[in-house]
């Protein structure tokens, strides 16, 4: 499940200005419809923490990320499952980061501890103790609050695409 056809970012123009001016407005068609959004502008960033997610599974669906992990959780039990998942999850957080370390312009004052607050509050420990009034790590399918911020954050800082490979990190490093 590593980073693949990294070239097809720059194609898209997904961090880079791109020649293929057709394949970046069908891309920014995509994010746009993905995350309700009616135009690229000061709005995009406004759009919640869950929506930077989604571009980020968007980026897994374009390298063919989530198909690998789909075909790969059929074929092993509920926990290794679980934890396929929590890779993804946590690596959709680390490509949202790394949107926003490439689209601070777009970003309002306060969007980036949004999203930070939001990864907290959307941990499946945050919300199964909140729920359940008890933390069952073995079935998280979304990570923890604190690896969803650190993800986040990692991409946030370093900006680099090639270093959100989740399922190279042993599960207890995540």
């Amino acid at each position: 499940a590593q980073v693949r056809n990294l070239g097809l970012f720059h194609r898209i123009g997904l961090f880079d200005e791109t020649t293929d001016d057709h394949a970046l407005t069908v891309f920014q068609h995509d994010v746009r419809f993905q995350l309700g959004l009616g135009r690229v502008g000061r709005q995009i960033g406004r759009f919640p923490f869950s929506g930077r997610g989604n571009l980020g599974h968007h980026v897994q669906q374009l390298v063919g990320t989530s198909s690998d992990v789909e075909r790969k959780r059929r074929a092993v039990g509920k926990v290794e499952a679980n934890r396929l998942s929590v890779r993804l999850e946590l690596q959709a957080d680390y490509y949202a980061g790394v949107w926003a370390n490439h689209n601070r312009h777009y970003l309002d004052p306060g969007d980036i501890q949004e999203a930070v607050r939001a990864a907290n509050a959307i941990g499946d420990d945050t919300i199964q103790g909140r729920t359940r009034g008890r933390v069952l790590p073995h079935t998280f399918t979304h990570g923890s609050s604190e690896q969803r911020m650190r993800w986040f954050n990692k991409g946030l800082e370093n900006g680099r695409l090639e270093d959100g490979d989740t399922f190279a990190v042993a599960y207890e490093d995540l």
